[in-house]
């Protein structure tokens, strides 16, 4: 099909295209020797006719509108099947409604689990990334104007708090290799060349900001009538960093490296609270034992923020969740959990009470009543932005805390992601069976919550080694193995 006003940029190809049964495999094909050329082993001898020795090379597969459980998806998305393709990535815009992140993280789970690879018998699921996984914010705030109507408020205000933020704090824990990218670039980085001239709203003075004059009309009412916009309101062209600066401190947290989290396997889990109006995105480590996400209000989301909405009782606010606490499960039991909160915006001072959980039935409730999701329903009764007091990120992991064992500096040897221990059972209730990689000799320390060393040995060789852990009391250790070369440092949980 075609639609010529759709796009111009290649108004030649403006034609009906019939469907060619023969395309997939062919461009299967394709991906297939390019990879075989770039992966290849090198030939120095003959350079001409040699493949490149890039071995490492990752290959992705994309498609437009892809559908994740697509009749005959088999045939259509062949190269996604592809056992030379190592990532697949699916351009899919979210849906409407409050609904759209939990759309999505289905979706994800539902790609991953579709388009797998069979490689010597052993099945291997791929990767996933959704690309344009933005709103399709088609809202015009100023009738009055003639210019692209229907993207005013994603061209203006959207790029600066609400809905970027939300799109890439869920779909970090959405379990894919990457957070969500959206297309829409005069929203995200409002470049001036993207927004139409002839708009009153932009600033001759500063590119970078925006008025909305008291003369425009929103939604049929006159800017005069509405509290706060007697004045000119200033909307400022804020960068980026502002939306990741808070993500990255939190991934980067000394908490997440100590308990080895972000070296772990994990698995993507939601929560979904219609009625009491939460969501909830987290990974699971392979242990179990640690959990990071992110809880939000379903109230705050781009359509119900005032420049859209355009209610007057909802100036600076969103309606209050019918909830303020979440249960999250498939922990490991006979654990207790201490759970930490995190901004997750630089502005944000005010955090709910980091809590205990010692109820220790693998399932912890996130309880937000210290400092619960707020609405706010007459302007100015409180000057607290639904963005400051609409999702919050968290860590849980085992009491007491684990802390790494300090190490003198000219102790420390740098980590190798090839270089591993394997322990089994984790968490164990004595014996614990630890596998050392082969090669030079490995020294394994013990150490408690205090630091306090509880078992060393020294020399040991590559293999598979059973240790007695009967005499150490109930709780988290970490574990050092070293080659000298080499250090790992895992999280130990003894029951």
């Amino acid at each position: 099909m075609t639609d010529p006003d759709y796009d111009n940029n290649c108004a030649e190809n403006n034609l009906f295209w019939p469907a060619d049964p023969a395309l997939p495999g062919t461009i299967s094909q394709w991906v297939s020797d390019i990879s075989q050329f770039v992966r290849g082993d090198a030939d120095l001898d003959h350079p001409s006719t040699s493949a490149l020795g890039y071995d490492k090379k990752l290959f992705l597969m994309s498609y437009a509108r892809s559908e994740p459980n697509l009749n005959g998806g088999d045939q259509y998305y062949a190269p996604f099947f592809n056992p030379d393709v190592d990532l697949i990535d699916a351009h899919r815009g979210m849906y409407w409604g409050e609904g759209e992140f939990s759309n999505s993280f289905n979706e994800s789970q539902d790609f991953r689990e579709e388009y797998t690879s069979t490689v010597d018998g052993d099945t291997y699921k791929k990767p996933f990334h959704q690309g344009e996984s933005n709103y399709y914010q088609y809202v015009d705030i100023d009738p009055n104007d003639t210019v692209e109507d229907w993207k005013d408020a994603a061209m203006y205000f959207d790029n600066y708090d609400v809905s970027f933020h939300n799109e890439i704090w869920a779909s970090t824990f959405f379990g894919n290799f990457a957070a969500a990218s959206t297309w829409q670039k005069e929203r995200v980085f409002w470049w001036i060349r993207d927004i139409p001239k002839s708009r009153p709203l932009l600033d001759a003075n500063n590119p970078h900001q925006a008025t909305y004059p008291p003369t425009a009309v929103l939604h049929g009412v006159n800017a005069m009538d509405i509290p706060g916009l007697q004045d000119p309101l200033l909307v400022e062209n804020r960068t980026l960093y502002h939306h990741f600066k808070p993500l990255s401190d939190f991934l980067n947290d000394v908490a997440l490296g100590q308990g080895d989290f972000l070296d772990q396997p994990h698995t993507p889990h939601k929560v979904y609270d219609a009625d009491g109006q939460l969501e909830c995105y987290y990974l699971l480590n392979e242990d179990q034992t640690m959990v990071i996400g992110w809880i939000h209000n379903l109230n705050a989301y781009w359509e119900n923020h005032y420049y859209v909405n355009n209610q007057h009782e909802n100036y600076l606010g969103c309606d209050s969740p019918g909830a303020q606490s979440i249960a999250l499960e498939g922990l490991q039991s006979g654990v207790d959990y201490r759970v930490n909160w995190y901004p997750t915006r630089m502005n944000m001072t005010a955090l709910p009470t980091d809590q205990d959980d010692g109820t220790q039935t693998g399932t912890v409730t996130l309880d937000l009543s210290s400092l619960p999701f707020n609405g706010i329903h007459s302007w100015p009764a409180n000057d607290n932005l639904d963005t400051l007091r609409s999702d919050y990120a968290f860590l849980i992991q085992p009491i007491p805390e684990h802390r790494m064992v300090p190490i003198a500096m000219d102790e420390r040897a740098p980590t190798d992601p090839d270089w591993d221990i394997v322990l089994y059972p984790n968490p164990n209730t004595g014996e614990l069976r630890v596998l050392l990689p082969d090669g030079p000799s490995v020294d394994l320390a013990i150490t408690d919550v205090t630091g306090r060393l509880v078992l060393n040995l020294v020399g040991l060789p590559g293999g598979m080694h059973q240790l007695d852990l009967k005499t150490l009391v109930s709780g988290a250790y970490s574990i050092r193995a070293t080659s000298g070369i080499t250090v790992k440092t895992k999280l130990l949980i003894k029951r």
